[in-house]
């Protein structure tokens, strides 16, 4: 995936909002975001995206929603942070 061709890039930050009723579907997603700012992080020296994922739904429903944040952080921003994934299931 390509995440600098995704709409939803304000400068150097990304947010979006992905709607399934399929639960792994929205993780294997969630881990492709992850894994490509892991390999991205991988040649930068100066400076860090940081990712946050977190997806909330409900069994009952069938109804899921990943919120993806992405934001670049400069030298000294981003040494205390750390890439997250969060999940709130209601049954």
């Amino acid at each position: 995936m390509d995440i600098f061709k995704l709409d939803g890039w304000n400068v150097n930050k990304f947010s979006c909002k992905y709607i399934d009723s399929d639960l792994r579907v929205l993780e294997e997603r969630a881990t492709s975001f992850h894994n490509s700012i892991e390999s991205i992080n991988s040649y930068m020296s100066d400076a860090r995206y940081i990712v946050h994922t977190f997806i909330k739904g409900s069994e009952k429903k069938n109804k899921y929603k990943l919120s993806v944040k992405i934001k670049l952080h400069g030298e000294t921003g981003y040494k205390h942070k750390k890439n997250t994934h969060g999940q709130e299931i209601y049954i």
